[in-house]
């Protein structure tokens, strides 16, 4: 009965509004957990998915355990990228070994935001920053700034623009020139400079929703007007939709601030829909901030190609903001770049900002940076393979063990952005997986006030503890669906509670 009353438990605190008992009461107490327990028995909780093995809840609260501090446990299989029938029969580990085996309590000891913003009870899923290690360039770039204690000022003028030239035409084979980018502690504050740089209070700023929050901070925090512009779900996928702007066009619109890849969405966008978002932003002289911060986590099937790439009419206007800080995960590290398609576009923007505002990064995050880029691509396959395995797996037992949850596959990104709206839910989804599953997601409120009923799950994390998340998910709406049935066939059980 322990374990029912703790599937049925309520986000509030124990006893908090209770009522005196009475015998009528207990009795009706009793005879709904035993529905309850009668229909989780029936239900048994060991639907498969097919093709990737039997998947079980277990509903046994692990105390005082080192190795985990989740109350419940999903059973699933983790979808190796050689497939799950051999990582089964042979026992050998989906993860390899330095990069991405870190248990939890390895992570909680980990001084990071992510781990440390909830309570020790909840699994964090939240913030964009990856449970895994460093490239071991990187891991070597910052030993050899503390064996050598170079800690004065650093003498690395160029070297992160040149780097970036080197990436973008190798990852991506653009041909930028250094002089044209700048460097940046962080793209937050890119964007803020780049609103305020190519607008005037009162503009206003066209953005997709559900967007990253510090954007629209950027817009309203500025004094600039935000002109909202929905991505629809087509069935498949988030689409944009630049006709409902066309529609209704703002005389004062000057920038467009566009996330690509997506975040939470995770569209990674077609040439086609690049080629429409240039030619929308040529027709309206807009000046275009292009976030590509997750350009490298693209799976297979989908290509990044840099919106300013497209010609020189739309890089003539478009800043270009990037970081290695995502995807080789080392946020905390403060680098990034800033690269402006045009001279003229760079004058413009320094005329209205002055590089003394914007400071500049740091040596280890230089020199992290140049290490990534140059010679941190085979760690980064390891990891893209790692981060594949985890969406597809997820993929597939969201839509077997979650249903009413929508998740449309992310082509980018380890985020994937939930749609929770068919549940009912009887709160904020983020906060309803917080209560009731012990789980932590961004909230999707955050990425505009209509997305209440979805949240942004990060899947960049060790696969059994995204098992454990995703089986803390399902218990949580499992109790939910048992609860509603259960006050359904017992009509008189509210008001016997409150006689």
């Amino acid at each position: 009965m322990s374990t029912i009353r703790a599937l049925m438990r309520s986000p509030d605190k124990p006893g908090a509004g209770s009522a005196p008992g009475s015998a009528s009461v207990a009795i009706l107490l009793v005879a709904k957990e035993a529905m309850v327990a009668e229909k989780l028995e029936k239900k048994g909780f060991a639907m498969g998915v097919p093709g990737m093995g039997n998947m079980d809840f277990c509903f046994e609260r692990r105390r005082g355990s080192s190795k985990s501090t989740s109350a419940r446990s999903f059973r699933g299989p983790m979808l190796c990228p050689w497939g799950y029938d051999r990582g089964r029969e042979t026992g050998e580990h989906c993860m390899a070994a330095g990069t991405t085996d870190f248990d939890i309590a390895t992570l909680r000891a980990r001084r990071t935001n992510k781990w440390h913003k909830f309570p020790d009870d909840v699994l964090p899923a939240w913030v964009a920053d990856m449970d895994f290690g460093v490239a071991p360039a990187i891991a070597e770039a910052l030993a050899r700034l503390a064996r050598s204690q170079e800690y004065g000022y650093a003498a690395r003028e160029g070297a992160l623009a040149a780097a970036f030239t080197r990436r973008m035409q190798h990852r991506f084979g653009w041909q930028t020139d250094p002089a044209d980018a700048h460097p940046i502690g962080d793209l937050v504050q890119a964007s803020f400079s780049s609103v305020m740089a190519f607008s005037e209070p009162g503009d206003a700023v066209l953005l997709q929703l559900p967007s990253y929050p510090p954007f629209m901070a950027a817009i309203n925090d500025t004094g600039r007007r935000l002109i909202a512009n929905p991505m629809r779900d087509n069935g498949t996928r988030w689409m944009l939709d630049l006709a409902a702007y066309e529609a209704a066009p703002d005389p004062r619109t000057r920038v467009l601030i566009f996330c690509h890849p997506q975040n939470p969405t995770g569209r990674a966008f077609s040439r086609a829909e690049l080629e429409e978002v240039a030619a929308f932003a040529i027709r309206h002289d807009l000046t275009v901030i292009s976030d590509e911060i997750h350009a490298d986590i693209v799976y297979p099937g989908n290509t990044h190609i840099p919106l300013a790439s497209l010609s020189p009419e739309i890089a003539a206007r478009t800043i270009t903001i990037t970081s290695a800080t995502k995807s080789f995960n080392i946020p905390a590290l403060r680098c990034a770049v800033m690269h402006f398609g045009a001279a003229a576009l760079k004058a413009r923007f320094f005329e209205r900002i002055s590089a003394r505002l914007l400071g500049s990064p740091g040596v280890t995050g230089v020199d992290a940076t140049i290490a990534a880029w140059d010679d941190g691509q085979p760690w980064l396959d390891e990891i893209l393979a790692q981060l594949r395995a985890n969406r597809d797996w997820l993929v597939q037992t969201i839509g077997a063990e979650l249903p009413g949850v929508t998740m449309r596959s992310p082509e980018a990104t380890y985020l994937a952005w939930l749609d929770c709206s068919a549940l009912k839910l009887p709160c904020p989804t983020g906060q309803f997986f917080l209560d009731r599953a012990r789980v932590g997601l961004n909230f999707g409120e955050t990425f505009g006030p209509q997305y209440a009923n979805f949240a942004r799950l990060n899947f960049a994390t060790p696969a059994p503890i995204l098992r454990d998340i995703v089986g803390r998910m399902a218990e949580a709406l499992a109790g939910f669906r048992i609860g509603q049935e259960t006050n359904a066939s017992v009509p008189n059980a509210s008001h016997a509670s409150s006689s």
